[in-house]
């Protein structure tokens, strides 16, 4: 199991220069994007609009080459993709079928755990969804003892899990 990195707004104890790069991106952009407005305008539906910024700062950045979502789909959540990324590719299935190379996947904290082959060596970065404030995601915990190949950050309502070769077995728990 991963040490525990607990961090803020500033980044304290985030030693990977790629973390905090992502963490300073994404979570804590010094301005404002373009499609906040719209984003704010999309309204409470599976998602809160600061969970969609976060999600369209992640697409922004990691720029991947295809979405896919695993056990759900979420209009939503695809417009904010596209917003960022118009070139987007997505797919939907209803389990995580083998890994790739730059992509995203969203995935349901109550979809099934992957097998370890499931487990991409890098490149990708899987997304979350669906867990409540304050309350354990076995999904989530289930990763963390897998000793996955990269860094796990916890925010309030979603997980990032970053596959890299170069974070082996980082959790992070960032103040959002």
């Amino acid at each position: 199991m991963a040490d525990i990195i607990k961090s803020d707004k500033a980044g304290r104890g985030i030693h990977s220069p790629y973390v905090y790069r992502l963490v300073a991106n994404i979570l804590f952009p010094g301005y404002p994007y373009y499609s906040y407005r719209e984003i704010d305008g999309f309204g409470e539906g599976c998602f809160k609009p600061e969970d969609l910024k976060i999600i369209f700062n992640l697409v922004n950045f990691i720029q991947p080459g295809e979405v896919r979502f695993v056990g759900f789909s979420d209009p939503a959540l695809k417009k904010v993709c596209s917003l960022a990324k118009s070139t987007l590719v997505f797919f939907e299935e209803r389990q995580i079928s083998g890994a790739g190379v730059n992509r995203l996947v969203f995935i349901d904290s109550q979809s099934q755990i992957p097998e370890p082959e499931f487990i991409p060596n890098g490149g990708e970065v899987w997304v979350i969804t669906g867990i409540k404030p304050k309350e354990s995601c076995p999904f989530a915990e289930r990763m963390d003892q897998m000793n996955n190949p990269g860094a796990l950050i916890r925010l309030n309502r979603l997980v990032l899990v970053l596959f890299n070769n170069k974070l082996p077995g980082q959790c992070y728990v960032i103040k959002h």
